[in-house]
């Protein structure tokens, strides 16, 4: 497998790894002012720890909100990078 292909790997592993973490630990809301912190409006929240939406919705919903879209690209590049620099030092060494 040459340098390229390990550093896509690790990008695509780091923008999965990335999204998982932040998916697992994802909270549902407990109380309205917390519901509002995460971007979602009172008429969403109707009770303790319920909302109209679903686990999955309710963090995409929140993950859009606190910006994280905008942190996954950086994160996704730099693994990448490091990923393409330690597979070409390895093929180097090898050659």
């Amino acid at each position: 497998m040459g340098p390229r292909r390990i550093a896509l790997a690790v990008a695509l592993l780091a923008g999965l790894g990335y999204l998982g973490l932040s998916y697992l630990s994802f909270e549902m809301p407990q109380t309205v002012v917390a519901a509002e912190d995460c971007g979602f409006l009172p008429d969403e929240f109707v009770g303790a720890g319920k909302l109209t939406y679903g686990g999955r919705q309710a963090w995409w919903i929140r993950f859009r909100h606190d910006k994280e879209v905008f942190s996954l690209p950086p994160v996704v590049t730099t693994l990448g990078f490091v990923g393409l620099a330690v597979a070409a030092a390895r093929h180097r060494r090898r050659t």
